[in-house]
């Protein structure tokens, strides 16, 4: 099915999807062997500093630090590093205007390539420490959503979609798993819930009318 969605779409976002797809045969790698011992830390603040600032200077919009929970694992998974290194990064919001043209398809694309090379150099950067890391750019092996919450990124929306404060929810998601020690950041509260109690634009706008209202609890 989704090669099928893929093959229909105009030409450009075929290319796109097939360059994302290609790089990502470098989301996983090996640990050199001459770590270089100038940038292997054994204390954990010190590393998160290094990672989000390293995250900031490849690409990233937004970076948080959680654990990783079966909460955000299908049932299937069987991934072993501990830790996720969640990052964020806005689409153009006048190209999206256009999501249900072409336009906006080649936008979303155009974010996945940003956010996919910017989770595979971290992940190669980390390796290069000396520690595991991989890149998960796609939601067929890990739920990034949850892991965004977790991080202290945003809010779950009743469309279904992580809400930020920065960019709403024209935005994508991407982690690099870890065996790295961090510290971890915390969920936030920036009133999702009452935003989403009070505001009916995802209810309308959705053209299969499968958002329903949000009732208070």
């Amino acid at each position: 099915m989704e090669l099928f969605f893929a093959l229909i779409n105009p030409f450009k976002i075929l290319w796109f999807n097939l360059v994302n797809f290609w790089m990502l045969r470098n989301a996983d790698g090996v640990i050199p062997k001459n770590k270089n011992p100038k940038i292997l830390y054994s204390d954990p603040s010190t590393n998160t500093k290094r990672i989000k600032l390293l995250a900031l200077k490849n690409g990233a919009s937004m970076v948080g630090i959680t654990p990783v929970t079966k909460q955000a694992l299908y049932e299937s998974s069987s991934i072993d590093l501990p830790n996720a290194i969640v990052i964020l990064v806005p689409q153009n919001q006048s190209e999206m205007v256009h999501v249900t043209k072409a336009k906006g398809g080649i936008e979303t694309m155009r974010t996945y390539m940003r956010i996919t090379r910017t989770a595979i150099n971290l992940s190669k950067k980390i390796r290069k420490m000396g520690y595991r890391a991989r890149a998960y750019c796609e939601g067929t092996e890990l739920l990034q959503i949850p892991l965004a919450i977790n991080a202290g990124l945003g809010q779950l929306g009743k469309h279904g979609s992580l809400i930020c404060k920065e960019f709403g929810s024209s935005l994508r998601i991407a982690s690099v798993l870890t065996d790295l020690e961090l510290n971890f950041d915390t969920p936030i509260d920036i009133e999702v819930e009452n935003l989403c109690t009070l505001c009916r634009r995802c209810t309308i706008d959705c053209p299969v009318d499968a958002i329903e209202d949000k009732k208070r609890i």
